[in-house]
């Protein structure tokens, strides 16, 4: 079997993406938290924030695109992105403004979206 083929390998791999990418969440919603209740300064607390959100959301959808993507119980993957989502919004939107920062976490919601219809299973 190869590695693209072999499924222990790519649950392995999803494990891995799930756990980092949850970790950087839980960290952006912490900062995030640490941010709002002053304190950390708000440079500080915008830029780390916005950092681990960001870094959450693209270890997900790395994770999730590294493998097959019509496999429904693969989604998991996506969960971190999810999480990191409003503190992403809350970061950018105390960066470019507050549409700016609901546009991002519209974004975040419309690629999960996107991903379950992907990964509906035909007939």
């Amino acid at each position: 079997m190869t590695a693209a083929r072999d499924p222990r390998a790519q649950v392995r791999r999803d494990l891995r993406a799930f756990v980092l990418g949850a970790a950087l969440a839980l960290v952006a919603l912490a900062l995030l938290v640490t941010w709002r209740a002053g304190f950390v300064g708000t440079s500080a607390g915008r830029a780390s924030t916005g950092a681990a959100a960001l870094g959450a959301t693209v270890v997900a959808a790395a994770g999730w695109l590294s493998g097959e993507m019509t496999i429904r119980e693969r989604l998991f993957v996506l969960a971190p992105a999810l999480l990191a989502s409003p503190a992403l919004g809350v970061a950018v939107g105390s960066l470019a403004g507050g549409i700016a920062g609901l546009a991002a976490s519209i974004l975040v919601a419309l690629v999960a979206a996107a991903a379950l219809g992907v990964s509906r299973r035909r007939g």
